[in-house]
C-alpha cells in the first residue's frame, strides 16, 4: 500500500523541509497506561534509549471493581524476552484487611517489547489496511470502542472508487448542462457537484465516527447515492 507511507512522508517533508521545523527525537514517554491480563499497568516514565521503565504500578480489580491487588516497583528493564523489576512491593486488599509483602524480582505482565514503546503511533490515514486491522483487533481485545477506526478501514476501500463514481456522474451531468446553458455553465455546475459530493462524504464519515451510521453505510453511502444518480442520468440522457 503506497498511499499511507506516502502520506507520512509528505507530512514529514511539509513539517521539516518546508516549515523548517527541527526534528525532535523523544527520549522518554510519561504516564503510560496499558491494559494487561488481569488488570492495568501504569508506567510513570519510560526511557526509549535505555529501554527502562520507572515508577511502575500494577492494579488488579475484583468482581465489584474494587482494588484487590497493587504492585509497585521503582524500575524495570527488558531482559530479552520479558520486563523484569529487581524488587517490588505487593499489597493485597480484602474485607478482612490488607497485607504487604516484598518481592526480590517481579516479572511484569507486559507482552509488548521495547520496539512497541519506541514506535510512534501512526494516524489512521497513515496506516495501511493490515496495520489498521491489527490496531482495531488490539482495541477490541482491550474492550475499547473501535468504531471510528472500523469506519476508516472501510473508507480505505471506498476512497479509490470516488473518482470513478464522480466521473460516471459528471459525464451525463455535464452534457445535459452544456446543452441547456452552455459550456461555461457546465464547468461551474461540475465544480458545484464536486463540492456537494465532498460535503456529503464528510457528513457520512462524521456520522460513522460518532456511531450514528454503521461503518459500511458511512463509507459507502455517498457512493450509492451518487452512483444511483449517475445510472438515472445515463438512462435519461438523450442520444
Amino acid at each position: 500500500n503506497v498511499a499511507p507511507s506516502g502520506n507520512q512522508k509528505a507530512y514529514e517533508v511539509w513539517k521539516y523541509e518546508i516549515r523548517g521545523k527541527k526534528r525532535k527525537i523523544k527520549s522518554k514517554k510519561e504516564n503510560l497506561w496499558l491494559l494487561v491480563s488481569g488488570g492495568a499497568v501504569r508506567i510513570g516514565l519510560y526511557h526509549i534509549e535505555n529501554e527502562t521503565m520507572h515508577d511502575i504500578s500494577f492494579y488488579r480489580l475484583g468482581d465489584g471493581f474494587d482494588l484487590v491487588e497493587r504492585i509497585d516497583a521503582d524500575s524495570a528493564a527488558w531482559d530479552g524476552s520479558r520486563w523484569v523489576a529487581d524488587g517490588a512491593v505487593r499489597r493485597l486488599f480484602a474485607d478482612s484487611g490488607s497485607s504487604v509483602e516484598t518481592m526480590d524480582k517481579w516479572v511484569l505482565p507486559i507482552e509488548e517489547p521495547p520496539e512497541s514503546f519506541a514506535a510512534a503511533r501512526k494516524k489512521p490515514e497513515e496506516m495501511n489496511a493490515s496495520e489498521l486491522k491489527a490496531y482495531i483487533a488490539r482495541l477490541e481485545r482491550e474492550g475499547l470502542d473501535a468504531t471510528r477506526y472500523i469506519v476508516d478501514l472501510h473508507f480505505k476501500y471506498s476512497f479509490p472508487l470516488i473518482a470513478l463514481m464522480m466521473a460516471a456522474l459528471a459525464v451525463p451531468f455535464g452534457i445535459r448542462t452544456a446543452r441547456q446553458a452552455g459550456l461555461a455553465a457546465s464547468v461551474g455546475a461540475a465544480v458545484v457537484l464536486g463540492i456537494v459530493a465532498w460535503l456529503v462524504l464528510a457528513l457520512f464519515v462524521s456520522l460513522g465516527h460518532s456511531g450514528i451510521f454503521p461503518p459500511v453505510v458511512s463509507a459507502w453511502g455517498m457512493h450509492c447515492i451518487f452512483g444511483a444518480a449517475a445510472v438515472v442520468m445515463w438512462i435519461r440522457m438523450p442520444s
